[in-house]
């Protein structure tokens, strides 16, 4: 749970609807590949977004777990 709330949290951080990217991630889920998983994270839609744009201003968001 505490994954999942990160994951939420991290979206939030960057502007991202956390409830819009879950919806969009449990659909595309399915169909990715082992090694495309890491596609449909916050910080990867983020990074290729300021990537375009040439900024570096990422805010992940690390939950402890205790």
């Amino acid at each position: 749970m505490t994954n999942i709330t990160s994951l939420l949290a991290t979206a939030r951080a960057n502007g991202i609807d956390p409830e819009q990217w879950l919806r969009e991630t449990l659909a595309v889920l399915p169909t990715l590949k082992y090694n495309e998983l890491d596609k449909p994270l916050p910080i990867k839609s983020i990074q290729k977004t300021e990537c375009e744009k040439n900024s570096t201003s990422i805010t992940p968001i690390i939950l402890d777990k205790n």
